[in-house]
């Protein structure tokens, strides 16, 4: 298991990563954190049905996962299905489930199948419950800039960067989104370098794709 892990976040051998995982996950015992590493390889590579059925096979055994219940409504969102993947959020919150994995994808599917009004308001509750994430003062940010609120967005970005100095830092990925709908592209694109360097974990996709590991899309 370790060294399954190992390979994905610090040596970057995703096959020898796979073939880890498999070996794991072959034997006759569920192994949760082999689950959730082979479902990250799946989401990377785009492969978001195979990671789809694999949260939800760990969620028959473990209903009370929130991680596996993030990553899974994660893929939802991932795969376009922005109302299923909200509407499995607010039944996972009914049943217990919380964290920030789940608050974020929750603020960014309402944005996809809500009207601004119901949305930015969803955001704004969602962001005062989770004070300390930064992400989701990001995604409201980027939410109200959309919306053509330009200077409570820049607000908060003013907010946001201002800690970079401050002892928690700030979210690099939280400045971009904010960045992104300003128009500021340019100085989104360095936030998110920035992110990548220091989220090895999330910035597995791109490294896929750029040793074409996984095919790059088409981009047209």
């Amino acid at each position: 298991m370790r060294s399954a892990w190992l390979k994905t976040l610090s040596e970057r051998d995703w096959p020898g990563a796979r073939r880890g995982f498999d070996g794991i996950l072959s034997g006759p015992l569920l192994n949760r954190r082999a689950i959730i590493g082979q479902s990250l390889l799946h989401i990377a590579e785009g492969s978001l049905g195979e990671a789809t059925s694999l949260l939800l096979e760990l969620l028959q055994h473990s209903a009370l996962s929130s991680r596996a219940a993030a990553l899974c409504y994660w893929t939802k969102y991932l795969a376009g299905e922005y109302r299923e993947a909200l509407d499995l959020i607010e039944e996972a919150k009914r049943s217990g489930h919380s964290g920030p994995v789940l608050d974020a994808v929750e603020a960014l599917a309402s944005i996809r199948c809500e009207n601004p009004e119901v949305y930015i308001a969803r955001i704004e509750t969602v962001a005062t419950d989770s004070a300390g994430h930064a992400l989701l003062h990001g995604i409201l940010g980027y939410a109200l800039a959309l919306n053509g609120q330009i200077q409570r967005a820049n607000e908060i970005l003013d907010a946001t960067t201002r800690e970079v100095d401050g002892t928690r830092g700030a979210d690099p990925y939280a400045i971009a989104l904010i960045l992104i709908a300003l128009g500021e592209k340019q100085e989104a694109v360095q936030w998110l370098e920035q992110f990548c360097r220091v989220s090895p974990h999330w910035s597995i996709h791109q490294e896929m794709r750029d040793r074409k590991w996984i095919p790059h899309p088409d981009q047209s």
